[in-house]
């Protein structure tokens, strides 16, 4: 296992914050596009944008949806609250993957289509 792959094993259950760079080899999405749009509060709102669910049944049964945008690529992932819970897992909340992700470290986007660490507080997408 390379050391790269091994720190991304390492660091896989953390849950990091902060604000993260983009790798040197490649520009924030910020700095080349406008901000991405906001995600509903409802994720079937999304099938009327021209999404398609892709949501395997038994992540369903666990409150977590995925869609894809077919035309632009767009994959988000809605994460149903549970108000028994605290912290991120009481909340509805998105999660939008980067088409770019070369690892765990930069797998998803922040709000303003950065990319984020897989499990990061700035991954977490909430409605509007």
């Amino acid at each position: 296992m390379e050391a790269s792959e091994q720190a991304d094993e390492d660091f896989a259950d953390e849950e990091l914050s902060g604000v993260q760079s983009c790798p040197k080899a490649k520009t924030c999405a910020s700095e080349d596009k406008e901000k991405p749009e906001e995600l509903p509060k409802n994720p079937d709102d999304l099938l009327d944008e021209g999404y398609e669910e892709t949501t395997h049944p038994e992540a369903r049964k666990k409150g977590k949806r995925e869609f894809l945008n077919p035309k632009t690529g767009d994959k988000v992932r809605f994460e149903k609250g549970d108000p028994n819970k605290t912290g991120w897992k009481g909340k509805d909340h998105w999660h939008r993957y980067n088409p770019n992700a070369t690892g765990k470290r930069d797998l998803m986007l922040d709000k303003n289509g950065n990319p984020a660490p897989k499990g990061s507080n700035t991954s977490h997408i909430e409605p509007k």
